[in-house]
């Protein structure tokens, strides 16, 4: 014998038809107890019906076969008693049910609901009190149900914003963004807290590891000092970054090296920066290591002409040109009064800093990194560096040249740096091959001058050799027993035996 059924909910096997013909004996029907676990306080307004069809599969060949309908009636729970009040904090409204067995307790008990709910969704907690719409303050020893009914409007007077520490807030926040909690991070904010720096270098955090830490660390004005180099950010984290950033007004350092940021991370920082408070106490940046080229140019002048107070940039290993160096970039870099500039390991070439040289100012600036911008020999850096230094005014205290295939004729004017510029206390002249004993003899000597402040040389992978010449060693001798001794001497040097 066949039925002709109705199907309402189907859990399926092979094949269903609205209406199927099925034998009675793989007739199925599912077997559900009604649930007893609601509250005590729900009851019954209306049922429900529940249908549903238990469908088993035969052979590719046959018919599908389905189980009969089983319906059930059991009971639908509500709230019969309960109370919810909306509570206006600033711009926002919060929803709070309060169940009949809460209703017995004071205002007070709902000051401490309005304030648990504010900081599990906004990670703050107010201090507060509740007025009705009629400007009543409400007294927090009154009882719940003797004052406040269904559908109330109350309105949070916030006398005051309290910050939960840090690791509490970030704690929270990877609840908000479904994340684990990082031990490692909870135990660095516990030192933010005090300190006020923030260390989350070489970690490898990805960008949704990240975003529950920049909420955590929104608007923690004390912050100064923010490090989250060597780190998976991308530039989709960037835009999340700048909206802490915006918060942070007395931020003084920011590194972002190896994060994997491109030229469009650039520009959404770049937009981000038209706000007249953001960063506007940044003095130290950090891009080196990430993945930008020339075509960042524009976006970077932007960056740096809207940060009056940075004066420490560096930017190693981005894959520039001298094409980098657009009309807009070398007047950014002319308008900043620059005292640290890194622009190593790029391969700038002797034409980028014929174009770069010439905007930076000698008068301020102390230290310059160009090593490993040159990458053939037959480009002449000195002639460049030798009219940035020869300003009488110059400051600069070190000067890094390693890696700049130094020609003969470079090296010979190198020889003179410690006459020319007074200032500088430190030369890095690694990897470099014409710098042998000859060069570096010479160096000594002239640094041994009563008016050079010469004091640290470095002169790894170079061409020095042994047997050390007796020349070479009085010209040592000479410096070590010159008013401005050397506190650092580095050099390598091949067969040097004792």
């Amino acid at each position: 014998k066949h039925n002709s059924v109705r199907v309402t909910s189907l859990r399926i096997g092979r094949e269903v038809t609205a209406e199927a013909k099925m034998n009675d004996s793989l007739v199925r029907p599912i077997q559900r107890q009604p649930s007893s676990n609601f509250d005590s306080n729900f009851t019954t307004d209306s049922t429900a019906t529940v249908q549903r069809l238990d469908v088993f599969g035969s052979s590719s060949n046959s018919h599908v076969a389905e189980a009969v309908q089983n319906t059930e009636k059991f009971e639908k729970p509500t709230y019969a008693n309960s109370i919810r009040v909306k509570v206006k904090v600033k711009e926002l409204t919060l929803l709070l049910p309060i169940q009949p067995a809460d209703q017995e307790k004071t205002i007070s008990w709902l000051f401490q609901q309005v304030r648990e709910r504010y900081f599990s969704m906004f990670l703050l907690s107010p201090t507060l009190t509740l007025s009705t719409q009629d400007g009543t303050i409400l007294c927090g020893s009154d009882i719940i149900k003797t004052i406040l009914q269904d559908g109330d409007l109350l309105t949070a007077n916030v006398c005051a914003w309290e910050r939960p520490k840090l690791e509490d807030r970030y704690a929270q926040a990877c609840k908000l963004c479904l994340t684990t909690t990082n031990t490692q991070i909870l135990t660095l904010l516990q030192k933010t807290d005090q300190s006020g720096h923030l260390q989350l270098s070489d970690m490898g955090l990805g960008y949704s590891h990240l975003q529950p830490v920049f909420q955590a660390l929104h608007d923690h004005k004390i912050l100064t000092e923010l490090r989250i180099n060597g780190n998976r950010l991308g530039d989709a984290g960037i835009a999340s970054l700048m909206k802490l950033l915006n918060s942070l007004p007395h931020l003084k350092i920011l590194s972002l090296e190896t994060n994997c940021i491109s030229a469009e991370g650039i520009q959404t920082m770049s937009s981000a920066l038209t706000s007249e408070l953001c960063l506007q106490a940044l003095s130290t940046l950090s891009l080196s290591h990430n993945c930008l080229d020339d075509n960042v140019a524009e976006f970077l002048a932007s960056v740096i002409t809207r940060l009056p107070k940075l004066c420490s940039l560096s930017l190693c290993s981005c894959n520039f040109s001298y094409r980098l160096f657009s009309p807009s970039l070398l007047q950014a870099f002319q308008e900043q009064r620059f005292e640290h500039l890194n622009m190593s390991e790029n391969n700038i070439g002797d034409k980028g800093l014929g174009l770069l040289l010439p905007v930076l100012h000698s008068d301020c600036l102390r230290q310059l990194d160009i090593s490993y911008t040159c990458s053939t020999s037959d480009q002449d850096v000195f002639q460049y560096l030798e009219n940035f230094i020869s300003n009488e005014q110059c400051c600069l205290l070190e000067l890094s040249l390693a890696g700049n295939h130094l020609s003969p004729a470079d090296v010979t004017l190198i020889n003179r740096l410690p006459m020319l510029a007074k200032s500088l206390h430190s030369l890095i002249l690694s990897q470099n091959q014409n710098i042998n004993n000859k060069s570096l003899q010479k160096l000594l000597y002239l640094s041994a001058d009563k008016n050079s402040n010469l004091d640290e040389i470095t002169a790894r992978g170079c061409t020095l050799s042994s047997p050390l010449d007796q020349e070479l060693l009085d010209a040592f001798t000479s410096k070590m027993s010159s008013l401005v001794p050397l506190k650092k001497f580095v050099f390598t040097c091949r067969a040097l035996t004792s």
